[in-house]
């Protein structure tokens, strides 16, 4: 699973988010064969053809910067970029691909470094390439709240249901699967994206993330150095074991 390999940037390379632009929530990819199809409202379907965009010559990646930690892309043309332009009011964004032959993110790169091995990498995700979260821990967060919300507001790659809350704050390794195992890299600190509507692309609450501060802080002084006041809610992957996983494969964890 490539993910977080598209991303817009401002003029000067700078990442541009849901955070910054709250309607990128309402961003909706699909896909067509070997082309993505991007659709929001009010706006016409913009085509990506991936399968020119991963074989054709697209000239020199343009330097981006997430976090601090340098990455390159491959701009995706004007029409993507007008697209974006008209959908959120602006001039300045341009979409960027990573296509496999780009370096990735090292986490050894990143002020993380200790927590990541030599090979550990991400793409255009904030840290680690995949966001494991438990079904079960969002169900037990809503009895807190008044107006419950959905794994949307997580944005997990990796949902999984069938264990007790929270049980992913304690998993060290997590196998899916036949092959593939993951490395609990640490545990994942949100943010006030959370508190954007998925549905509306509005932020209409201080929760979930008000309520998740009072509780879900971290204890550890060695996180709370690098998280600071910020809860935490999911953990962070890396790969150990490549290969498939599919909807519905058991999960086992130690």
């Amino acid at each position: 699973m490539r993910d977080r390999v598209f991303l817009l940037i401002t003029e000067t390379g700078t990442f541009v988010t849901a955070r910054q632009e709250h309607k990128m929530l309402l961003v909706v990819p699909s896909f067509e064969g070997s082309n993505m199809l991007v659709n929001a409202p009010n706006m016409e379907t913009l085509t990506i053809w991936l399968s020119k965009l991963d074989t054709e010559q697209l000239g020199q990646p343009v330097s981006c910067k997430i976090w601090g930690t340098g990455v390159k892309g491959y701009d995706c043309g004007d029409e993507a970029a007008s697209w974006f332009g008209r959908y959120l009011g602006r001039t300045n964004y341009r979409l960027v691909y990573h296509r496999p032959d780009l370096a990735p993110r090292m986490g050894k790169n990143s002020k993380y470094r200790q927590f990541f091995n030599n090979k550990d990498a991400a793409i255009y995700a904030d840290l680690t390439p995949y966001h494991f979260l438990l079904e079960s821990s969002v169900e037990e967060l809503n009895t807190h709240l008044e107006n419950p919300v959905t794994i949307r507001n997580f944005r997990p790659n990796l949902a999984v249901s069938g264990a007790s809350a929270y049980e992913e704050d304690k998993w060290r390794n997590i196998k899916i699967g036949k092959q593939v195992s993951f490395r609990n890299v640490k545990p994942c600190p949100r943010c006030m994206l959370t508190t954007i509507n998925p549905k509306t692309g509005i932020r209409d609450s201080d929760d979930p993330l008000k309520t998740l501060k009072i509780y879900r802080k971290t204890t550890d002084p060695v996180m709370k150095s690098f998280d600071g006041e910020a809860p935490c809610f999911g953990v962070g992957l890396c790969v150990d074991t490549s290969g498939e996983i599919r909807i519905g494969d058991p999960v086992y964890a130690a």
